[in-house]
């Protein structure tokens, strides 16, 4: 009877750890690799950036990163409000989170979509 307890208790840690083991994006694609550039580089994607008193800290392709950590060759130089900058042996450039809105313009849109 031991036997048969140990043998569900084994059973059901292994199906367990299998299913939860390698949590992924049920929608993405099985070969996903991530989206190239024309160049074969990975595009950086910023989805979100937190500021604090004590710490700046960028999502970019679903890695939460600090100012001074690596990307690939690419070294984060500067977190902002809405873009990352970053510093290559090719040159600098920014990934910007995306554009502001105009409150005016926002407030004008929703009035009228309100009609």
């Amino acid at each position: 009877m031991k036997n048969i307890y140990f043998c569900m208790v084994l059973s059901l840690i292994f199906v367990t750890s299998v299913a939860f083991g390698a949590l992924a994006d049920p929608t993405r694609p099985v070969q996903y690799s991530g989206s190239m550039n024309s160049s074969g580089r990975q595009l950086l994607e910023l989805s979100a950036i937190l500021i604090s008193k004590h710490r700046k800290v960028a999502v970019i392709n679903g890695k939460p990163l600090q100012v001074g950590d690596m990307l690939d060759d690419a070294k984060i130089t500067a977190i902002e409000a809405n873009k990352v900058q970053f510093k290559t042996s090719e040159g600098d450039f920014s990934v910007v989170l995306h554009q502001p809105l105009d409150k005016q313009a926002a407030d004008t849109k929703t009035k009228m979509s309100e009609k």
